[in-house]
């Protein structure tokens, strides 16, 4: 009866309860809880935290030492740095090139020999170095400065290819020069690989490196076209 008669007199966050009470209300506590020291999750008396603004939190966030969210990276992040850009571009010339070079040649050899497989043989030399050139030769962008391994590959590329344009040159020669072409080309793509950690940092390399894969499928499909 006094439980009942104090319940209509106050609320029973301000008033004490009789010893009795006390014991009956604890019956209803969860196992572990001790009042205002409760660590079982009950809600006993436990403080309601109002809403506090965005701008507050993060405040009060970089106050208590945490760091505020940083803004997702974009495209123009990425393109703002000039040797990414560099780099993308010589990407995109080199990959249309090379599918260019490679439909061409493939092309040349059917409307001469009118062999389809001598057509496929040659198509498959033009990728094969990919695979060996990337087993044999990729250690040669962690021996030597990487940016000059890009440099001397992309030059003896070019010393290749300028021999292929040469008229009369047969067609099992320019063959092999594309294979040559294709082979130089696996240290190059190790090297520059390398140097991406190098030139964009954080979440820029994420984006860096999503850009040069949709670069690489994107050339493809354009050299293919061109050729």
């Amino acid at each position: 009866r006094s439980c009942a008669a104090n319940r209509h007199r106050a609320p029973l966050a301000h008033r004490a309860l009789p010893a009795g009470c006390n014991r009956k209300v604890r019956l209803f506590l969860l196992s572990g809880c001790h009042g205002s020291n409760c660590r079982s999750g009950c809600d006993y008396r436990r403080p309601q935290r109002s809403a506090e603004p965005e701008g507050e939190i993060t405040r009060h966030a970089v106050a208590r030492g945490g760091a505020p969210e940083q803004a997702a990276t974009t495209f123009r992040d990425v393109f703002a740095v000039a040797e990414f850009r560099a780099l993308w571009a010589a990407q995109l010339l080199s990959v249309i090139g090379d599918q260019l070079a490679r439909v061409a040649l493939t092309v040349l050899v059917y409307d001469r020999t009118r062999s389809a497989l001598l057509a496929a043989i040659t198509f498959v030399a033009s990728i094969v170095p990919t695979f060996v050139g990337g087993v044999t030769l990729a250690w040669l962008a962690d021996r030597y400065p990487r940016r000059r391994v890009m440099i001397a590959c992309d030059l003896i590329r070019c010393a290749l290819v300028l021999v292929m344009a040469i008229p009369g040159v047969p067609l099992a020669g320019l063959v092999g020069l594309l294979f040559l072409v294709t082979l130089a080309g696996a240290p190059f793509t190790s090297a520059r690989a390398a140097v991406y950690p190098d030139v964009l940092t954080g979440d820029r390399y994420v984006m860096g490196t999503a850009v040069t894969t949709t670069t690489y499928q994107f050339a493809q499909v354009l050299g293919f076209a061109a050729g």
